[in-house]
């Protein structure tokens, strides 16, 4: 999508209300992993997948959506696994469009909304639905299981909702530059920004948190038929973010649960390419578009300008031609942004 064009419609509309009883019969999860551009992860974290969630108190209905056209994935998924839904993209789509295939056909109690550089502990799909089964968690909209790094570490993945304090100093390069101490677990727990408010805190215990990494969701069917699906503005960038806002509004909880454990390979499913920066930036501006102030979204948007503006002059005129175009494309969103002079404030147009 080119940075210039501003997205027409952002498709997080309601749901049909189905409420399935679950009393007395299996569940059913519905399960939507997306395909990056390695084979092996996605193979990897279906064996993983099917090898953990054998239970008999549920029924997995895999779709696998292969995002990259022309591969031979597709094919080798059909024979290698035959219970499993296997759909092909004829162009590369976005991280919520591919999902949103899945969630708005979903009349599951469950749906799980998956990354494919996942490895599943042993557990941990049936740990997750217990705990979402439990009378007192009926309240539970989406949790997130603890993300583990492949060296068996902890994968922080709880974070606050944006700030345009935070949003801007991303967009100048400051944020990068902040290395992770521990003095930064010390500052959060003295400004109260742990126990969930921030990645900064010991991941050991159940918390409800505002947003969480969308590596791995799972979802309470009622409360995707309450709140919608996912918003398709970007490719990929703060959909689960704005996502989360949304079951918070509607009453839903959103919840970190340590007691299934997932290993998350990171940045292996869309890669680390510099580019899709600006599709974060984009997330960003429309979490506040759609939730923030009219001030708080317009300053954004002519702080946003200024700071990618400078960023490109001071890289010119140190002769780095790559991080000048990124500063250009940043700005040239912002002020795409601000001619479309879009809605501000709770609306999807």
């Amino acid at each position: 999508m080119s940075p210039d064009v501003v997205p027409g419609t952002a498709r997080s509309e309601l749901l049909p209300v189905r409420d399935p009883v679950t009393t007395g019969r299996r569940l059913e999860v519905d399960v939507s992993i997306v395909s990056g551009l390695n084979q092996a992860l996605t193979v990897q974290c279906l064996e993983s997948l099917l090898g953990t969630a054998g239970d008999d108190r549920f029924d997995l209905r895999v779709t696998v959506t292969c995002n990259t056209p022309g591969s031979t994935l597709a094919s080798r998924l059909r024979k290698q696994y035959p219970g499993v839904r296997v759909l092909e993209n004829q162009s590369v789509k976005g991280f919520a469009a591919n999902h949103n295939v899945v969630l708005r056909a979903s009349t599951a109690d469950y749906v799980l909304v998956l990354n494919d550089d996942l490895i599943f502990r042993p557990g941990a799909v049936a740990a997750a639905i217990e705990f979402l089964e439990r009378p007192e968690n009926q309240g539970v909209g989406t949790l997130t299981p603890r993300l583990l790094n492949p060296d068996g570490t902890l994968q922080p993945c709880t974070f606050s909702f944006p700030t345009v304090t935070r949003v801007l100093l991303a967009v100048s390069g400051i944020r990068d530059r902040i290395p992770t101490t521990p003095r930064l677990y010390w500052l959060a727990r003295l400004l109260r920004r742990s126990n969930g408010r921030s990645r900064f805190w010991e991941h050991d215990r159940v918390c409800d948190v505002e947003t969480f990494a969308g590596a791995a969701m799972f979802v309470r069917g009622r409360a995707l038929r309450d709140v919608g699906v996912l918003d398709e503005t970007t490719q990929v960038g703060g959909e689960e973010t704005e996502w989360h806002r949304r079951f918070w509004e509607r009453g839903w909880r959103v919840v970190f649960y340590p007691g299934a454990e997932v290993v998350h390979l990171g940045s292996q499913t869309v890669g680390r390419d510099p580019s899709l920066d600006n599709e974060f930036f984009k997330g960003a501006l429309n979490y506040f578009r759609l939730h923030g102030s009219a001030g708080a979204y317009l300053g954004l948007l002519v702080s946003s300008a200024a700071l990618f503006g400078f960023r490109r002059a001071l890289a010119v005129v140190r002769g780095d031609r790559e991080r000048a175009g990124r500063a250009a494309v940043g700005w040239r969103t912002a002020l795409a942004w601000l001619r479309a002079g879009r809605s501000h404030a709770g609306t999807r147009v």
